[in-house]
């Protein structure tokens, strides 16, 4: 009989194997508490599914906070999430029981072919298909006057500080111009990740202009595909980006950017 539960100490030893041998990743101690260790109690955002004892199941969430419109907002990523392949149907039962304990407002995915129908069609999660764009030296537009884009929604400083400055893996990098910021991060040899911008104003698009003097290609998430275009952004192949709001959670909708996922 399957039954689900939440993590519990006992069971990282054995999710770490589980990421090696289902995911092809290696995952280790650290890494798992700073994606599912809540910052405040330190009990696991992270659910199991177990046959007779056995795990044969995992997904989890990351918590992370976001601002929007003066109130704080408790938001999380669905990560983590694998299966054995002879259990391939009890991925509905972990995310079913993990959205019914779930306190946040709000849950986040990037998910994948396989999970993508249990997100939009069983969860009813909202989508936007395309939300990854690229663009490539030479090709930045600079129009006068630069589209204004509203925006909302922000990242909170514990969330930088927490998820960013403290990553266990990646390292990022800053570059400020008139109060804008960009956190970047370099993806292969020639090409950048746009990680997190704070504004998207004259100051962001100085900031992609000098990024791409010393780099082929940068890549970016972003949920106003006009409003990139415009700079000359091409719309790249990517996993869709899917959300779920409580009520009266975030009216204007989810705008999301590569921090959403990157640093999970």
């Amino acid at each position: 009989m399957i039954t689900y539960r939440p993590v519990c100490e006992s069971d990282i030893e054995t999710l770490l194997g589980l990421y090696r041998s289902i995911l092809n990743f290696e995952m280790d101690r650290k890494y798992y508490d700073y994606l599912f260790r809540e910052w405040e109690t330190g009990d696991y955002s992270a659910y199991v599914a177990e046959d007779d004892g056995r795990i044969v199941g995992h997904n989890g969430l990351v918590h992370f906070p976001v601002e929007s419109d003066g109130r704080s907002v408790k938001m999380a990523t669905s990560s983590g999430g694998m299966v054995v392949p002879e259990y391939s149907g009890i991925f509905y039962g972990i995310l079913k029981r993990m959205l019914a304990e779930s306190e946040v407002d709000g849950v986040i995915a990037f998910p994948n072919s396989n999970s993508q129908g249990f997100f939009l069609k069983v969860f009813e999660f909202n989508s936007i298909p395309q939300n990854y764009f690229q663009i490539r030296r030479g090709s930045l537009q600079f129009p006068n006057p630069l589209p204004v884009l509203p925006q909302r929604m922000n990242r909170s400083e514990s969330m930088v500080r927490n998820r960013i400055d403290a990553h266990p893996r990646h390292r990022y990098e800053r570059k400020v111009a008139a109060g804008t910021e960009v956190i970047y991060k370099l993806y292969g040899e020639d090409q950048v990740d746009i990680i997190f911008s704070n504004r998207f104003d004259e100051g962001f698009v100085a900031i992609l202009d000098s990024l791409l003097q010393a780099n082929s290609c940068l890549n970016i998430v972003h949920w106003d595909a006009a409003f990139v275009q415009s700079l000359g952004f091409v719309p790249a192949q990517n996993n869709p980006f899917v959300y779920r709001l409580k009520p009266r959670v975030l009216d204007h909708g989810y705008e999301c950017q590569m921090i959403d996922s990157d640093v999970f």
